[in-house]
């Protein structure tokens, strides 16, 4: 029982977390103490080899194998040299008599528990890798990219930063998996994966998304510095020839790639929003014939109009009221309209009333786009013009609690 409460002493000691040099010197430390309490008693104690044990166990523990056997040899000299230099202490035959045996475990504990600690140690970083990381490509995985990708918009929201992101998808992935197997595939993946990692900066992170679809985010870079690397990509990936072990000799596989690219904060100001938004203009690129790379342009994502959201059109000149057939979808800057009749105006005055509070004051609104359907229904965009900082700022939360 004794022996077992002595165990768990170092082991205890190990976990408290001290910066290396401190835990050096502590260790030290403790050899010198020991040095003056063999030195006060005049005798070979034997208790006082056990602590001998537990600073060589510490050792272990904090500096691996190099550090168990060091400090198992320092504490090996320590006792030989006390040995030679003090023959007529007492019990000093008896303790020569289990020198052996006592150089046996010092140097034994030091192997046993530094070995431990670094397998220990290195099992724990596999284990983190293999949490955050996809085993096949080495890129990180989903839901350390998504995490990721929230602590940017949060900096980025904090030091006024802009960002942006890019998904990639491999252009007709499926037919290699078809004419050359799966294990073919696999290789064209992770090979895909290397050219992008080795053409972003070290600030850049890229992460598997799904399947054949990558996450890449770009720290402090605008849409057109987002482009310039997806043309070096591409321009490394035309260069690249990949191939794999399951293939005969000689031949490569040439891979092609679509890429939608949204910004932080002119596009979107979270997540679920930016992503959405860069998958929109990839579905785009792949629609338009693949092997291309589109951007974002709108300003702010559009949404659906709240349940109970109220908005009044009138003229300018007469402020007659318009008659509204539907809002199709609202921004911060904007509504989109639905008339039954054409709109002649240029520029409107608009009110906007959310469930359960007033209409606000009127605000000016300019015509930025109008089309009619198949239907007879015209459809009109408007910006607004001198909406009130509160007004916006309130009808969008309101929106996008809705929405979510």
């Amino acid at each position: 029982m004794k022996r077992a409460k002595f165990i768990s002493i170092p082991q205890k000691l190990a976990e408290i977390s001290f910066p290396s040099y401190f835990r050096a010197g502590l260790i030290a430390a403790g050899f010198i103490c020991l040095l003056v309490l063999r030195q006060a008693s005049g005798t070979f104690g034997v208790s006082l080899g056990y602590i001998y044990i537990v600073l060589i166990s510490l050792a272990g523990f904090w500096f691996g194998l190099r550090g168990g056997i060091i400090s198992a040899i320092c504490a090996s000299a320590i006792f030989l040299i006390e040995v030679g230099l003090y023959p007529s202490w007492p019990a000093r035959e008896l303790v020569l008599r289990g020198a052996g045996f006592r150089l046996m475990v010092y140097l034994s504990s030091g192997f046993i528990l530094g070995y431990v600690s670094e397998l220990q140690k290195r099992l724990s970083r596999e284990i983190e890798y293999s949490a955050y990381h996809d085993k096949l490509t080495g890129c990180v995985n989903y839901t350390w990219i998504v995490e990721f990708l929230e602590k940017e918009i949060a900096r980025s929201r904090r030091f006024i930063k802009e960002f942006s992101i890019i998904l990639i998808d491999i252009d007709h992935f499926k037919s290699i998996n078809d004419t050359y197997g799966h294990l073919v595939g696999n290789d064209a993946l992770a090979a895909f994966a290397g050219v992008i990692k080795d053409n972003l900066r070290n600030m850049d992170i890229v992460g598997r998304y799904g399947g054949e679809e990558f996450l890449v985010i770009l720290p402090e870079l605008g849409s057109g510095g987002a482009l310039v690397v997806l043309e070096r990509i591409k321009r490394k990936l035309s260069e690249a020839k990949i191939t794999s072990r399951h293939l005969k000799e000689g031949i490569t596989i040439s891979l092609q790639f679509s890429a939608g690219i949204s910004s932080f904060p002119y596009n979107a100001n979270n997540s679920r929003d930016l992503i959405k938004l860069a998958d929109d203009v990839l579905y785009q690129a792949k629609q338009k014939g693949r092997d291309r790379i589109l951007v974002e342009r709108r300003r702010c994502i559009r949404l659906k109009p709240a349940k109970g959201l109220r908005v009044e059109m009138s003229r300018l000149s007469d402020k007659e009221k318009l008659k509204i057939k539907d809002v199709e979808n609202i921004s911060e800057r904007g509504i989109l309209f639905l008339f039954p009749q054409d709109i002649p105006d240029k520029e409107f005055l608009c009110r906007i009333s959310l469930p359960g509070q007033d209409f606000t004051p009127e605000f000016t609104c300019k015509v930025a786009h109008k089309n009619k359907t198949e239907d007879g229904v015209y459809r009109v965009g408007v910006y607004f013009v001198d909406i009130p900082t509160y007004t916006r700022g309130t009808l969008f939360h309101f929106v996008r609690e809705e929405e979510s």
